[in-house]
């Protein structure tokens, strides 16, 4: 049997692939501002999709994703520590979990939430793009369990745009510290006339 759509359905999947495209984006760039300018632009995407659908723990967390974006870029901009921002915004995630308690399908949202917000308060991408992936899968099973189609079409692509950007913009960093490091120790090992 084929399952029918409302028009709300519709409409609400459809405003998802929108922050789909912003999403995707985001995680192929090398600096932190951009990696967050374009995960902050998809957060309310996301948020009316999952209000539309009547996931409020997705929404609400997307919402606050909006602020936490914003605050760490800025933070992040100054060279301050995140670790007070990581702190409280955990918190308010939690609180907002259990405000709009879904069941045990809220603790996917609150796991990835927490996760992205101590990656996002780390300056390194690398880094921000490792610490998203457990993130994502957290997301995934949330979009599955809500059939959230361009949830789970993010968050598929979202993993491949994540070790794409690891390979393309990380393993050359990870390669060159290797071969500096390795001509370092080649000059202190050279004899001194």
């Amino acid at each position: 049997m084929i399952r029918e759509w409302s028009t709300t359905e519709i409409i609400a999947q459809g405003i998802g692939y929108i922050g789909l495209v912003m999403c995707i984006l985001s995680f192929q760039f090398k600096k932190h501002k951009t990696v967050l300018l374009f995960r902050t632009l998809s957060e309310p995407f996301f948020a009316a999709q999952y209000l539309l659908m009547g996931a409020y723990t997705g929404c609400a967390a997307c919402l606050l994703g909006v602020v936490r974006n914003l605050v760490f870029t800025r933070v992040v901009e100054k060279g301050r520590s995140t670790l007070p921002w990581q702190i409280l915004f955990g918190a308010v995630y939690t609180l907002a979990g259990i405000l709009t308690w879904e069941g045990p399908l809220s603790l996917f949202v609150i796991t990835a939430k927490l996760i992205s917000t101590v990656a996002y308060g780390i300056s390194d991408t690398m880094i921000v793009r490792i610490m998203s992936l457990p993130a994502s899968f957290c997301w995934m099973a949330y979009n599955i369990i809500c059939f959230a189609t361009a949830g789970i079409l993010t968050e598929i692509i979202s993993e491949i745009s994540i070790v794409v950007g690891f390979i393309r913009l990380d393993v050359p960093r990870i390669k060159a510290a290797r071969a500096e490091k390795k001509a370092a120790l080649s000059e202190e090992r050279r004899p001194r006339e």
